[in-house]
């Protein structure tokens, strides 16, 4: 329905990226995927390379929640090449590729962010199934252990 308005009125293209964006995570977080997916597109092609990652993200999100688990990590692919900082969409790209077992690219993108602890667990498992070192898997779990939560 609001689609339907932004259309008639025209007022999608009135709005900043910036506003537009908000737009897709608000229909994203209360699942209207219809919403969000009206602004994606125009979003994916913003000369924001921030914006244009989120963009990327938010349909890999929909991708992966529909099931569609190549195109979801596609849509994450083209988030890290719009923004290589783009941390959201490294996580996602990073975890889905730990969870299916290509543990080189769940290093490679994990990696950089074994400040957090849910990436530390996930490095744990990474390394140790890749069975690359298993000395290392064992000083980062140690690390993991030790660490203190933040509050």
């Amino acid at each position: 329905m609001i689609a339907d308005v932004a259309v008639e009125k025209d007022v999608a293209n009135d709005l900043p990226d910036f506003a537009k964006l908000e737009i897709v995570l608000a229909a994203l977080q209360s699942q209207k995927f219809s919403i969000a997916e009206f602004y994606i597109d125009t979003l994916k092609e913003s000369k924001d390379s921030t914006i244009a990652a989120a963009a990327h993200n938010a349909e890999g999100i929909i991708n992966f929640l529909d099931g569609n688990i190549p195109e979801a990590a596609l849509s994450w692919r083209n988030a890290v090449e719009k923004n290589g900082k783009f941390l959201a969409a490294r996580l996602n790209l990073g975890f889905l590729a730990l969870r299916y077992g290509d543990f080189d690219l769940a290093n490679k993108l994990l990696e950089p962010y074994q400040d957090n602890n849910y990436v530390k667990a996930a490095m744990v498992s990474s390394i140790r199934m890749s069975a690359k070192s298993p000395l290392q898997a064992s000083e980062l779990c140690q690390k993991a252990v030790s660490a203190q939560p933040k509050n």
